[in-house]
């Protein structure tokens, strides 16, 4: 995996039984081995929490090793499958879909009067411009907290989950808090409180041993806290709406179904391919090896749609005796359009050898991002 900078100091951590991680002075890789699982997918999911804890004991000795740079973006892994020694190369592309509606008068655009400014825009902004995820929802809470506070004021000596209620009694005579749960619910100010308050907020807000917590980049309620946050970013907004007048521009994007659509048409004839060619990634490279070096194409075996809905891979396998005789060691990766014109390229961060390998795999994932004005949906970390 890829850290966002350069590690301050190298150094190997201990981190679980027969499991280990290295970082190297001055270079972006870590690397997590030792790992076991039910295959390859299941112990990709859980080297990014691997990685942090070495991370956060390197932390402890004053360096600054840094962050994951995301855990979906370029990674190498490699495992003994029951026939043979497969070392895989993963590489993320993410496309950013916009779209804009604007309302209009006389023929003209007639663009919303600005709000006055309020704390509570502070923090919103804060969860949008932040890349971690426990951060953002932790900054979508305190702007409904600080809004909801101007809504009904907190009182001395009144306790935070009593004056909750009492504001969410009051915001519930603005927004219709039951578009704001996911499932329906009998008592909807009762059930915000419980999932907003009790189920989120306590576990990303405390450490306190015995009681439900959400470490910072915790994989496992990954989903969870990134699926709450977007519903209650909209609560925010719509509370906002109601109070000061703010407009937020909701812009266009795409859809999970036309994602798919989309990335079937795009993905048909494609093949994969790489080089030893170091040369930098530009937009105005037509061909895939810039300098002339030689070109191993992979067949793409697979089209596979994961389970995040704007999420998915196209993969192939290749004899590694054919990436040896052919480029040796690997510097690019990506995948050709029918005609042999690039699509997409990733320029590895340092070279690398499938020596000792049987097979390699080859994986390209898309990622479609909508992006411009709208809620922020994906998060680096």
């Amino acid at each position: 995996m890829l850290l966002r900078h350069g590690s301050e100091v190298g150094a190997t951590e201990l981190v679980a039984p027969g499991v280990e991680v290295e970082v190297l002075a001055g270079e972006r890789l870590i690397v997590v081995r030792g790992l076991t699982g039910a295959g390859p997918d299941a112990v990709m999911d859980e080297a990014p929490e691997m990685a942090n804890r070495a991370l956060d004991l390197i932390a402890m000795r004053g360096f600054v090793s840094g962050a994951i740079d995301d855990p979906l973006g370029f990674h190498i892994a490699w495992w003994q499958g029951a026939l043979s020694r497969v070392a895989r190369v993963w590489s993320l592309a993410t496309l950013t879909m916009t779209g804009t509606t604007v309302g209009l008068g006389g023929g003209k655009a007639t663009p919303p009067p600005p709000p006055a400014w309020q704390e509570s825009m502070r923090y919103f902004r804060m969860s949008q411009v932040t890349d971690d995820l426990f951060d953002a929802f932790r900054n979508v809470y305190l702007a409904l907290e600080s809004i909801l506070d101007s809504v009904a004021p907190w009182r001395k000596g009144e306790g935070e989950g009593v004056w909750l209620r009492r504001a969410l009694t009051g915001a519930s005579k603005m927004v219709n808090l039951p578009d704001y749960l996911s499932t329906p619910a009998s008592d909807p100010i009762d059930a915000v409180f419980q999932e907003l308050y009790r189920n989120i907020r306590t576990a990303t807000f405390h450490g306190k041993a015995g009681r439900r917590v959400l470490l910072p980049q915790d994989q496992s309620a990954r989903s969870a806290v990134a699926e709450a946050k977007l519903r209650y970013a909209r609560m925010y907004l719509d509370i906002a709406k109601a109070v000061f007048g703010s407009h937020f521009s909701h812009r266009g994007g795409l859809t999970p179904e036309a994602f798919k659509l989309m990335i079937n048409e795009v993905t048909s004839g494609l093949s994969l391919a790489l080089t030893d060619d170091a040369a930098p990634v530009v937009g105005s490279d037509t061909d895939f090896s810039p300098n002339g070096r030689p070109v191993v194409e992979v067949p793409a075996t697979q089209v596979m749609h994961m389970d995040r809905p704007y999420l998915a891979t196209v993969s192939g396998t290749i004899d590694t005796n054919v990436v040896l005789s052919a480029v040796g060691r690997v510097r690019r990766a990506g995948a050709l359009f029918p005609d042999g014109r690039p699509a997409i390229v990733e320029r590895l961060e340092a070279e690398f050898d499938p020596s000792g390998f049987d097979e390699l795999e080859l994986v390209i994932a898309t990622r479609a991002r909508n992006g411009g004005a709208g809620l922020r949906q994906e998060y680096a970390t």
